[in-house]
């Protein structure tokens, strides 16, 4: 149950209380109260088995039923297994130390949020006595809607070298989201604009991979090194009705977009008319032909892997650890930087603006065979804004980076503070974000405009947001 008042116009200043504003300025929407109950239940089951801790086997089963689901009930399962084959097998020896097996599938289902069956009222302030009508805006669901399943499975590997100075954790996995609940866009004529329903299937697939390394290891000294790496690859395998495409959130005229077939984190918008090598195509003016098809696929968010190695030393008394982490590929969308140069504040502009340039491209001859353009133009205003700023493509930009990510340093005083009260004492000094390397011409190619969009994401979004600080903290650490 929720509640909201609000009021306007206090009648004695300084005094903010809801008694206090002026009851002539009552509007429809300044009290409401709402109402929303869901009900769930389920049945578990597990059974277990071990082999003298050697082998392992879970396997589980749940059925659900859920107020918001007419397809009731569901089952999903899920198999979970180990074998220690070092032990089991005697492999074990000087060169090699441990090894593990391990895999799982499981299906996991969910439900939605209630009342979506339902015909949505509303009250409409320009009804007679403030009436209520049925809200086309509000959707509604499908009367046929399943329950969104997941099927995931991984297999890995624990595996330890040279008396487990070596360690390496390896694991391959593969998760697939079949009846997607979402809410899209239906015809008018069904008596609403937006529809929850089943929306086709999304696959994620890639590996992880983690090798921790003793370097040097001795009574005073020590050196590891973990690194650290990590491959996914989105693919969208069925979309219903002959779809193509799914738009998500809209950035001027760029959507984050996914395709049939192809990844779930693409990009659309505006680009140039181009040849088949991918060149620009540029009229006998010199100036570049955009596309009139408004929605072409200009980008793809997912980076090619992602990879971090921290480095820990420690002597005596002291340790000294850091972090560099990255990523290859993935583009951003410098949705700030278009703006900035909307309202001439754009860093490029201080470099072009008014020069003559030629664009690199090709111009289409007489007999149809394509030549490098030579033909120059000037870079004014309109130009800068209808061939520039107009196309989306332009502001797609690769998101590679190496960061520092952090550094810190601690040194146990302990021994200084024995014949004190205190039992220990440690100091420390952290340094996060210390340096970024990046091609990006933004503030930070990490950025995420929303983390809590679903759908096609907002990851590779630099939409105004908050850039990464760098922070340095010092503390000490006492004990009593």
């Amino acid at each position: 149950f929720s509640t909201s008042n609000a009021g306007r116009d206090f009648i004695i200043p300084g005094t903010y209380s809801l008694s206090n504003t002026n009851s002539k300025y009552v509007y429809l929407n300044d009290r409401t109260a709402g109402h929303n109950q869901k009900r769930m239940f389920g049945y578990f089951g597990e059974l277990r088995g071990d082999y003298k801790s050697l082998a392992s086997l879970s396997v589980t089963g749940r059925w659900d039923w859920s107020s918001t689901i007419l397809t009731n009930p569901y089952f999903y399962p899920s198999v979970t297994g180990g074998l220690l084959f070092s032990e089991m097998f005697d492999l074990a020896n000087d060169y090699f130390s441990y090894g593990k097996l391990r895999g799982n599938y499981a299906v996991v289902g969910k439900d939605t949020n209630p009342y979506l069956y339902d015909r949505r009222y509303k009250q409409f302030a320009t009804y007679p006595d403030n009436g209520y009508g049925i809200d086309p805006a509000l959707s509604s669901a499908d009367r046929n809607l399943m329950p969104e399943m997941s099927y995931s499975w991984e297999i890995g590997a624990d595996l330890r070298f040279f008396d487990s100075k070596t360690r390496i954790d390896i694991a391959y996995y593969s998760v697939e989201v079949d009846n997607q609940i979402v809410t899209v866009r239906v015809s008018p004529s069904s008596g609403y604009i937006l529809q929850t329903r089943n929306e086709g299937a999304i696959r994620n697939q890639g590996i992880e991979l983690t090798w921790d390394q003793d370097i040097i290891k001795n009574k005073n000294f020590s050196w590891t090194t973990l690194f650290n790496f990590g491959l996914n690859r989105g693919t969208v395998v069925s979309l219903p009705e002959d779809v193509a495409e799914i738009t998500g959130t809209q950035y001027g005229d760029i959507y984050t977009s996914a395709y049939l077939g192809e990844s779930t984190t693409g990009l659309s918008g505006k680009d140039y008319l181009r040849t088949d090598e991918g060149k620009i195509i540029v009229g006998s003016d010199g100036y570049p032909k955009i596309d009139p098809n408004k929605n072409k696929y200009i980008g793809n968010r997912e980076p090619l892997f992602r990879s971090g190695i921290t480095n820990t030393f420690r002597y005596k008394n002291a340790s000294l650890s850091f972090m560099l982490e990255g990523r290859l590929g993935g583009d951003v969308v410098n949705v700030t930087g278009r703006g900035l140069i909307s309202n001439g504040q754009g860093k490029m502009l201080e470099t072009y603006r008014g020069r003559q340039i030629v664009v690199d491209g090709v111009q289409q001859q007489a007999n149809g065979n394509f030549e490098p353009n030579t033909t120059p133009i000037t870079l004014d205003y309109q130009t800068i804004i209808n061939y520039f700023y107009a196309v989306s493509s332009n502001f797609v930009e690769d998101g590679s980076y190496l960061r520092m990510s952090y550094a810190n340093l601690n040194y146990d005083l302990s021994k200084l503070v024995r014949k004190t009260a205190l039992t220990s004492l440690r100091c420390s000094l952290t340094s996060n974000n210390l340096f970024l390397l990046t091609r990006y011409t933004g503030a930070d190619p990490s950025l995420n405009a929303n983390t809590s969009a679903g759908g096609t994401g907002s990851a590779g979004i630099d939409n105004y947001a908050v850039p990464n600080t760098t922070s340095f903290n010092f503390g000490i650490t006492a004990t009593f």
